[in-house]
């Protein structure tokens, strides 16, 4: 039973113990953060991080713009988009000094934005679209992802049969240099999919669906630190910019348990919610053109159908999500099952590395970016409505709070099996 319990939290034997901590939502001097954006009753934020102590940058999903929020006075400028250049933006990549932020769009051009909004730099770099990039390290260079496989979404497929069955792609990480694309310096396996049979459009063709419950790979930048996770493997890997093995993070012990098909109905549920938020951005954005609008609503309607309908197994991954925040830490959200409405989140300091607090918050808040106490949370009900996006500080776990409580005690891991 002990072995469990450290074993779960890694080997915390040579550090302090972690702090337990929970999310202050009593705070209401930060007001909804959505409130101060254009078109603040349709606005979807997709992702935001803290670019100073008083600035953030949120990048809202339907306009696919850039919002410099300033905390202090609310006040806000925009930075790319449909109607300021360079355009549209897809992703935040990293912040850079002075409280201004560097993304990249779906053309893979990086922008450098300034604290005003206006662009430092718009460059075109060689990265295929189908790829993902991860981040910039401190000396510009480019990480990214990309998997190795045949390419079986809906789109690709139609038309040609694809054999049906279990899939997991192998993953490579290179870098992006002014001097070209560097070999593979990282590999892992990509996340657990089920080739199935999907009707798009009135045409039989293959879809690759995530597997509910399913192992997947996480990765992020701190830094000049790779961060590599995957699901299935005991330890997360810290690697430099050649792909040097640096440090490494234990990964809490995965959690045996047979979902059961109330489980599997709420998992749905959750992840049917998603996917009707992006399916509404989607639309929004290809408003102007109906046939691609009906096009991507069909291909959303079928994916909804089909998606977290296969169970990998009855061992069940450790964590679900994994980011790096602001203050070089990096968190792991330790698997929370539908029922259960709070989630406990590991946090590690890479300097080390070690487990520095263990925090419990509400499953329906998404995680956005932490800064030293605070967290920047996107709040939602469980149909994916009402959201609000806002700044809560970190405090003491009350010992007395029930189930906020209850979520990461020691107590809870005691009475869960695990397995290696």
């Amino acid at each position: 039973l002990t072995f469990c319990v450290i074993s779960a939290l890694g080997d915390l034997s040579a550090q302090q113990d972690p702090v337990p901590m929970a999310v202050d939502d009593a705070e209401s001097s930060t007001p909804d953060l959505n409130r101060l954006l254009p078109l603040a009753d349709s606005n979807w934020v997709e992702a935001g991080m803290f670019l100073t102590n008083l600035k953030i940058a949120l990048l809202e999903g339907a306009t696919q713009s850039v919002y410099l929020v300033n905390t202090a006075d609310g006040s806000v400028v925009t930075a790319g988009g449909p109607e300021h250049d360079p355009g549209p933006v897809t992703t935040l990549l990293e912040r850079l000094p002075g409280g201004g932020v560097a993304t990249i769009d779906a053309d893979r051009i990086l922008v450098r934005f300034s604290a005003n909004g206006s662009v430092l730099s718009a460059t075109s770099v060689a990265v295929d679209r189908g790829t993902d990039v991860v981040g910039l390290f401190s000396d510009g260079a480019l990480a990214f992802r990309e998997e190795v496989g045949a390419d079986v979404t809906p789109m690709a497929a139609m038309g040609r049969p694809v054999e049906q069955g279990s899939v997991r792609e192998e993953v490579n990480y290179r870098v992006l240099r002014p001097s070209g694309v560097t070999p593979v310096i990282a590999k892992a396996q990509g996340d657990e999919a089920e080739i199935v049979s999907a009707s798009v459009l009135g045409r039989t063709s293959a879809a690759r669906l995530r597997l509910m419950f399913g192992h997947e790979t996480f990765d992020d930048l701190s830094g000049d630190v790779l961060i590599v996770a995957q699901s299935d493997v005991d330890q997360i890997l810290l690697l430099d910019t050649s792909g040097q093995v640096t440090g490494q993070i234990p990964m809490p012990l995965r959690r045996v348990y047979q979902p059961t098909q109330t489980d599997v109905e709420a998992q749905r549920i959750v992840r049917l919610a998603e996917r009707r938020r992006a399916a509404r951005v989607q639309r929004h954005a290809l408003l102007s053109n109906e046939r691609f609008a009906r096009m991507a609503q069909s291909m959303a309607d079928a994916d909804s159908l089909l998606i977290w309908t296969v169970i990998s197994s009855n061992v069940l991954p450790p964590i679900d999500r994994m980011i790096a925040d602001a203050s070089g830490r990096v968190w792991l959200r330790i698997l929370a099952l539908p029922h259960e409405s709070m989630a406990c989140w590991h946090v590690w300091d890479l300097d080390g590395p070690k487990l520095v607090k263990i925090v419990t918050m509400a499953r329906s808040a998404r995680l956005l970016d932490s800064q030293d106490d605070r967290v920047l949370l996107q709040m939602s009900d469980r149909y994916g409505n009402n959201d609000r996006t806002v700044i809560r500080r970190l405090v003491p776990l009350d010992p007395s709070a029930g189930e906020d409580a209850e979520a990461c005690s020691p107590n809870a891991i005691e009475h869960a099996t695990y397995s290696k």
